[in-house]
């Protein structure tokens, strides 16, 4: 799947440090298409769900704080 920022829907970002290098990422959570699944549920009904997962955006070596 090809990810374009620009026309994916971003439901929350973060920037974590890696605990290998040290440099900072800043992630996002996206809807999980490939790993949406359908169920039919206790009262018969069809429901489809779809799950989130983390991905990376953008790797900066540090950040900067303007105060």
């Amino acid at each position: 799947m090809n990810f374009s920022e620009k026309t994916m829907k971003i439901y929350e970002e973060d920037f974590k440090q890696r605990a290998y290098d040290g440099k900072w990422e800043r992630i996002g959570k996206i809807a999980d298409e490939d790993n949406a699944y359908t169920f039919v549920n206790e009262y018969g009904s069809r429901v489809t769900t779809v799950p989130f997962k983390w991905i990376t955006l953008g790797v900066y070596d540090y950040l900067m704080e303007i105060v």
